[in-house]
């Protein structure tokens, strides 16, 4: 039968979360200008690349916009160039004082205000280009539909809801933890995570962040932790899906230290008494040692461990397999667990 030296070491307390999967980018994607859905390039599940066109809006209207704003450019720097040369005659006469110094600065004011109009003309055309352009809804990154929610022919306004995106390739777990643990948990802790749907589904996570706000109903706060690796990494990403179901073990340090046993090395008993078989007469491993029954009493769990707050001392060595059987004053070979 196998056993172990107890010694003291950290003590842990495990705390099981539960919680679900949310992607790394998500994005609801809505016009910025109104009009009717001229195309639509892709569907749900399709995978696009940033700048993809995803849609096109009916552009002739925009189109006839801009042609107006052009002639009004056109016309404005003509108006611009006559102006200038008005005050470029009257400024060579001045000097001979053929005219006015008012009707000078008049005509200076006249090429200032065309100047201006101009200016305005070419913005307005920078803004009808803007809103040309905003007529073509793009991917803002790389990704994968997750909704299609417009057709072609439909009318849409600024906000309506046209696509909704996510990054399928990086995943965060969203947890909702008890607050009671809240200053426990600091940024960059390792948790375990298991994928409720998934067997064998193990992924080692990081404290991402947590949000310093408690949940009325449940008392909880959110705990985001980043995935780092799964033990089938292949397998288990071609089948994550977001809102997927999580659970996780936090294994937040006590900061104390104490002796700990494997949880097979105790018996419970139906009237509450919990034991572990000890060595008598020392704790060797390979020599015939009498063993005795030593009632203890357990504290927390953690990592198939159960604290033990009394009962035995360091150095101990401690039955772990085969102890069903044993007896008072039974000598047994303890060997060291594989």
């Amino acid at each position: 039968m196998e056993g172990i030296r107890v010694t003291a070491q950290p003590i842990f307390e495990e705390v099981a979360v539960s919680g679900s999967l949310s992607p790394f980018q998500q994005s609801r994607i809505s016009a910025e200008v109104s009009g009717y859905v001229a195309a639509v390039h892709v569907d749900a599940g399709h995978e696009i690349r940033q700048g993809q066109s995803l849609a096109d809006l009916d552009r002739e209207l925009n189109q006839i916009d801009l042609q107006v704003a052009e002639a009004q450019v056109q016309r404005a720097r003509a108006a611009l160039g006559k102006s200038r040369r008005r005050l470029a005659e009257v400024d060579a006469l001045i000097e001979k004082s053929y005219i006015a110094e008012t009707q000078v600065k008049d005509l200076a004011a006249q090429v200032d205000i065309d100047q201006a109009t101009l200016r305005a003309a070419e913005a307005e055309v920078a803004r009808q280009q803007a809103l040309l352009t905003r007529r073509r809804i793009e991917a803002p990154f790389n990704g994968i539909v997750a909704r299609k929610l417009t057709e072609v022919g439909q009318w849409v306004d600024p906000g309506d809801e046209l696509f909704e995106l996510i990054t399928p390739q990086r995943y965060f777990a969203d947890l909702q933890v008890p607050q009671r643990y809240f200053s426990r948990i600091q940024a960059g802790d390792a948790i375990q995570l298991q994928l409720s749907d998934l067997e064998r589904s193990r992924s080692v996570a990081t404290v991402e962040q947590k949000v310093p706000l408690a949940r009325d109903q449940g008392r909880t706060f959110l705990l985001r932790a980043r995935i780092e690796k799964d033990g089938d990494q292949a397998t288990i990403r071609r089948a994550l899906i977001p809102g997927m179901s999580v659970s996780a073990k936090l294994r937040l340090a006590t900061g104390r230290s104490g002796i700990a046993v494997p949880r097979d090395a105790l018996i419970r008993y139906p009237d509450g008494r919990v034991t572990v078989w000890v060595t008598g007469g020392g704790s060797a491993y390979g020599a015939p040692l009498p063993v005795t029954e030593v009632i203890v009493s357990p504290g927390i769990s953690f990592s198939g461990q159960v604290e033990i707050r009394s009962g035995l001392t360091e150095q101990a060595m401690v039955i772990v397999t085969g102890n069903e059987a044993l007896s008072e004053g039974l000598q047994v070979i303890v060997r060291k667990p594989e």
